[in-house]
């Protein structure tokens, strides 16, 4: 199976040890964040948080209706990534 150019540059992210998981881990994050990816079954408190730290780095925010993150992304960091 093939994967998408969002998974590959996801996988990159995670071997080069430049992403955070995590609405907890982000917000802990003083710069640095270029991006932040949240899956579309977010919760509405959880859009609030993406928005809330979206204005804080001043990066955009995408929330992907039509991808669903794979296994290997659902562990207990949760559906929020910042690059």
């Amino acid at each position: 199976m093939a994967k998408s150019k969002i998974e590959t540059f996801l996988g990159f992210c995670i071997k080069a040890n430049q992403i955070a998981f995590g609405v907890n881990t982000i917000e802990l994050l003083k710069k640095g964040v270029h991006l932040i990816v949240a899956c579309s079954s977010v919760s509405d408190n959880g859009k609030k948080a993406a928005i809330k730290l979206k204005n804080k780095f001043n990066c955009p925010l995408i929330i992907c209706n039509y991808f669903y993150f794979p296994d290997g992304f659902h562990t207990e960091f949760g559906i929020f990534y910042a690059l």
